[in-house]
């Protein structure tokens, strides 16, 4: 990437190949979460199912973003993926703030599902389009 080796259209495929992997992962673990999970982890833990069901969703987007964030790294435009992290870093801190008191661990995975949904719906156009000019920039003249 950092010599321009991966055009940004494969980035975009890999993006989408990785987020139609996550889907169905994520489905089939939020579904058999509660048959497993107290097989795997006692009663008690077992619970837990509940919160996982939904915080798994978070695996979609965080896999889906991926492509994007190497590629800023191997460019060496880490200052565009440690911005978009802190901005997703803020969009926890609200939710979390509001819905922890309220709904306990189920805010806090909602809260973790929307913060990481960030990454697919706003950092990786960004990125892309932080690539794409670094790209223009970089090209011999």
């Amino acid at each position: 990437m950092n010599r321009g080796e991966i055009p940004l259209r494969r980035l975009a495929i890999w993006t989408a190949v990785l987020a139609l992997l996550a889907i169905p992962l994520a489905a089939v673990a939020s579904y058999t979460a509660p048959a497993f999970f107290p097989l795997l982890f006692g009663p008690v833990l077992g619970e837990g199912a509940s919160v996982f069901r939904i915080l798994v969703w978070a695996f979609v987007p965080a896999l889906a973003s991926i492509p994007a964030a190497l590629a800023l790294d191997a460019t060496n435009l880490q200052k565009v993926h440690v911005a978009n992290a802190a901005v997703m870093a803020a969009i926890a801190v609200a939710p979390n703030l509001a819905w922890i008191p309220s709904l306990g661990a189920v805010g806090a995975a909602w809260a973790a599902v929307a913060a990481w949904s960030y990454g697919p719906l706003v950092a990786v156009p960004i990125a892309f389009l932080v690539l794409r000019r670094h790209r223009v920039r970089a090209a011999p003249r």
